[in-house]
C-alpha cells in the first residue's frame, strides 16, 4: 500500500501508454524463473508449428517445478489448474490459437494410428472366417473372387478348358 501511495504523483504524470507498461512489467508469478522456461518452451513450440493448450502449459509446469524444486514449491499445494494457466498467457501476452487446417497432421502424429491399424488388419485377414465380413470384403480391396470359388473363373476363363502354351513359352521351354 505504501508504494502506491510513493508512486502516485509518478503516476498521475504518465501517459496511459507508459503506466501500461509499467503495471504489466510488475506482474510475476510466485515461481517466476520456472515460468520465464516455460515460456522459452512455448516459442520453441509455437515456432515449430505445433499446438499449446492450456494442458500442455499445466503439465510442463508440473515438470519443470518437479525437476528444479524452486524454494517454496508443494506439489500438493501447487497443481497449476486452469486459473493458474489464464493468469500465466495474461502475464506473458499469450493467446492460444485454434489449428487453421486440422485435418492436416504430420506423419508422427499420426504414425500410432497407422500402426495400430495396420497390426488389427493384419491380424483381422489372417483368420478365414473373417473373410466373409461384409465391411471389410476381400473381392473389393484386391478385385479378385476367393471365397470358394476358382479365381480363373472368375477372371472368365473355363476350368475345365487345357492350358496352352504360347509360342514363347514353348521356345523358352524347349532350350
Amino acid at each position: 500500500m505504501y508504494i502506491w501511495i510513493e508512486k502516485l504523483p509518478e503516476w498521475l504524470e504518465m501517459t496511459q501508454q507508459e503506466l501500461k507498461k509499467v503495471k504489466t512489467g510488475l506482474r510475476r508469478g510466485k515461481f517466476h524463473a520456472m515460468e520465464v522456461i516455460l515460456h522459452k518452451k512455448f516459442l520453441e513450440r509455437r515456432a515449430d508449428g505445433w499446438r499449446v493448450s492450456y494442458a500442455w502449459i499445466t503439465t510442463n509446469m508440473n515438470l519443470l517445478c518437479k525437476e528444479h524444486l524452486p524454494p517454496g514449491y508443494d506439489p500438493d499445494i501447487h497443481k497449476f489448474g486452469t486459473a493458474w494457466v489464464r493468469r500465466f498467457c495474461k502475464r506473458w501476452n499469450i493467446s492460444l490459437r485454434k489449428k487453421s487446417n486440422a485435418k492436416c497432421k504430420s506423419v508422427f502424429e499420426r504414425l500410432h494410428q497407422i500402426k495400430n491399424y495396420d497390426k488389427w488388419l493384419i491380424y483381422h485377414w489372417q483368420d478365414t472366417a473373417n473373410w466373409d465380413d461384409p465391411y471389410f470384403d476381400h473381392d473389393t480391396f484386391t478385385g479378385e473372387n476367393i471365397g470358394g470359388t476358382n479365381q480363373d473363373c472368375a477372371q472368365g476363363d473355363s476350368s475345365d478348358e487345357e492350358f496352352e502354351l504360347s509360342e514363347e513359352t514353348e521356345s523358352s521351354s524347349e532350350e
